[in-house]
């Protein structure tokens, strides 16, 4: 069972690492190879929603870095006396710098979130077009043949 078993955990970690390599160069077709191995491991759904999991906290934690105030202040400059107010919030001020410091991290937010949501759509896309080979149904289909939570 042992050799099954770390056959299986190899085949899961071959599958998802050509998976990303096929968001990183927007290559569909090895997408539907990692997912192919997903399916024919019984394991398509977990797959899926691990992948779109992925997605949404990157995009959460790009938002949360970008908007950190207390980091935004001292890139600004405020960490200094008075950088501080009582309430224990940053104060930003009118500085050049720390308007810069804020918008460098938007830029930043604004393409990990563009990769994000473009790792999605790729994922979306070959769910809705690739079949599984002998049944002919779609993989997004299949997905919700368990359950339609996605």
């Amino acid at each position: 069972m042992r050799k099954v078993d770390a056959a299986a955990s190899k085949l899961r970690s071959e599958a998802s690492a050509v998976i990303d390599r096929g968001i990183t160069e927007s290559n569909q077709n090895d997408i539907w190879c990692g997912l192919q191995v997903y399916y024919n491991l019984g394991e398509l759904k977990p797959a899926v929603e691990g992948l779109v999991g992925k997605c949404k906290a990157a995009g959460a934690k790009s938002v949360t870095v970008a908007l950190d105030m207390k980091a935004i202040s001292m890139a600004g400059g405020g960490g200094g006396p008075g950088g501080v107010q009582r309430s224990g919030t940053p104060q930003l001020g009118g500085s050049k710098r720390a308007a810069d410091a804020l918008w460098e991290r938007m830029r930043q937010c604004m393409e990990e979130l563009h990769r994000a949501v473009t790792a999605a759509w790729q994922l979306q896309t070959v769910l809705t077009k690739k079949r599984v080979p002998f049944t002919q149904m779609l993989f997004l289909e299949e997905v919700w043949q368990v359950s339609h939570d996605l």
